[in-house]
């Protein structure tokens, strides 16, 4: 299996890692050939990379997810429903409301909890057309993954849990003009797209799921150490603890997200951009905390050793999410094939590192 760019995909390539809609639905099953149309429809939908079937890496580890499918599956149909719901003016009742999000949030904690030694790999591949439920849920995992890691109260967890899983609740009311590429927005228009915080904030505050800590992650997720964020510019040990765990979660996700006006990132170079930004925006102890579980290179990624070597990632470690296993199938700028390609452990190697992600297919 291998990550490939969708702008390389070839005549005979076929889908290594079936990809989904929000509602669970299959868009492409896995073990399909990737024929022009499906390219087209691919880009269509703003995906930029798919994984891809590759016999020269039958070692590459069957990537799970850090939570369980059908735990993703009924958060994203249930997550789907409350924010149509708020879309529409709220017409369910709030009790029915507040037990769904009760029932998603506690199904991740549990999940995260059986699955303690985790890795973030780049294994789901999303569309433009559910980024926000996807976005509210893979903020919310990473979200928690860190307060699990900090070794916060279970109580806790599941109490602030809601504010993660709907920092951007305030946005289901927005204008679609709102939400398009914001380079193209007045700035009468930026101005009322960065009041969604406080929008949120209200909002959350009508559920009996209310905490006033939780709330705060939803008011202070887009504000930044420096004071350069909203929508109040706060600074530094202003900002919620909890929120700056948003932040850092918030940013992650829509880097390596399709976005309408963007392209979706690599995690390598999501987190080189997050590294290069550094403290001016996030809490640095968070940002490690983050770096320490994320893979930069996950399985299927082709990547350039500093000695010259290049080969595809098929396995990573926990706690070295920028070392990892490597089959070694090619030497020099001019991809020699070996003769006798190797596997290299770069948790377990001193000398040995990733210059660079491949993307040339």
């Amino acid at each position: 299996m291998r990550l490939a760019s969708v702008d390389r995909i070839n005549p005979g390539m076929y889908l290594a890692k079936s990809i989904y809609g929000t509602a669970g639905q299959i868009l492409l099953r896995k073990g399909v050939e990737l024929k022009p149309h499906y390219t087209k429809y691919l880009k269509k939908m703003g995906i930029t990379h798919v994984y891809i079937s590759d016999s020269r890496v039958p070692e590459a580890e069957e990537i799970e997810d850090v939570i369980h499918e059908n735990t993703k599956i009924d958060a994203q149909i249930k997550l789907s429903n409350i924010f149509d719901d708020c879309k529409n003016g709220g017409t369910s009742s709030k009790v029915v409301v507040d037990k769904q999000m009760e029932e998603i949030t506690h199904n991740i904690i549990d999940d995260l909890l059986k699955n303690k030694e985790v890795i973030v790999q780049l294994s789901e591949i999303r569309s433009l057309d559910d980024y926000m439920v996807t976005h509210s849920i893979n903020v919310t995992v990473l979200s928690l993954i860190i307060l699990l890691k900090s070794n916060y109260p279970y109580a806790l967890v599941k109490k602030y849990a809601p504010g993660y899983m709907l920092i951007d609740i305030g946005m289901v009311k927005a204008q679609e003009s709102l939400l398009k590429n914001r380079e193209l927005l007045t700035d009468w228009e930026l101005e009322k797209l960065h009041q969604h915080p406080i929008l949120g904030y209200e909002m959350f505050k009508n559920s009996s799921l209310f905490d006033e800590d939780a709330g705060n992650i939803i008011l202070q997720h887009h504000e930044r150490m420096n004071g350069q964020g909203y929508p109040y510019g706060l600074v530094g040990d202003e900002i919620s603890y909890l929120a700056r765990i948003a932040a850092v979660a918030e940013v992650y996700d829509s880097l390596v997200s399709p976005q309408p006006d963007s392209r979706a990132l690599l995690p390598s170079r999501a987190i080189r951009i997050m590294q290069e930004q550094g403290s001016d925006y996030y809490d640095e102890e968070v940002l490690q905390l983050l770096f320490s579980f994320v893979a930069a290179y996950p399985v299927g990624t082709e990547v350039l050793l500093n000695n010259g070597d290049s080969g595809v990632v098929i396995g990573n470690t926990p706690g070295y999410p920028f070392n990892p296993k490597v089959k070694v199938l090619y030497r020099g700028e001019k991809k020699v094939p070996h003769h006798e390609p190797y596997v290299i452990d770069l948790a377990e190697s001193i000398h040995l590192m990733v210059m660079e992600v491949i993307e040339d297919g």
